[in-house]
């Protein structure tokens, strides 16, 4: 099961997520993001990273919108978000492994 399907060549809808940790809500002041994804199960796929947007600092909302090359290949693939802090330390969500999307096969 995937958590979010698009078709080959689609950038809508953009990808968002509330990041959150065992304490709740992460808050994201002052912090960057990248969206990470590679192939699932496809050992030396080189994965794509893309910087995402905070769309909600304090309630740890972020949003990665699709570039054209980002959708040219179907597949199924693991993501996760990288959130740096002001500090420069790092953490990752989920931190308890990865979420799923499919990029399908469109017609044309």
């Amino acid at each position: 099961m995937h958590d979010i399907l698009i078709k080959r060549g689609d950038q809508l809808p953009a990808i968002q997520s509330v990041l959150s940790d065992s304490t709740g809500v992460v808050d994201l002041t002052n912090a960057t993001v990248d969206f990470i994804w590679k192939l699932r199960n496809v050992t030396g796929h080189v994965p794509k990273t893309g910087s995402a947007t905070v769309v909600d600092e304090t309630n740890g909302i972020v949003k990665y919108s699709w570039a054209a090359n980002d959708v040219s290949g179907a597949g199924m693939f693991n993501a996760e978000w990288q959130v740096t802090f002001s500090d420069n330390r790092t953490m990752t969500f989920p931190n308890n492994g990865y979420f799923l999307f499919e990029i399908m096969q469109d017609l044309t």
